[in-house]
């Protein structure tokens, strides 16, 4: 058996689409792959979630760019 290494992320329409729940299903598909992660880009839709459940204040700056140029 090889370590897990790695991460992956999912993007694109058919992401954007989804729930909460398949979105959190997806990300824990990542072990099945062998990915010691797994990320998407929080939208509207992740902060619609977490402002039904929490109080306290958070910034997310949403299309934040992220790597190379």
């Amino acid at each position: 058996m090889t370590d897990a290494c790695g991460a992956v992320e999912f993007a694109g329409p058919f992401v954007d689409a989804l729930s909460m729940d398949m979105r959190f299903t997806l990300c824990n598909m990542g072990i099945e792959l062998g990915a010691v992660a797994a990320y998407m880009q929080p939208d509207g839709t992740t902060l619609d979630w977490v402002k039904k459940r929490t109080s306290r204040t958070y910034n997310v700056p949403l299309n934040a760019r992220v790597g190379p140029p």
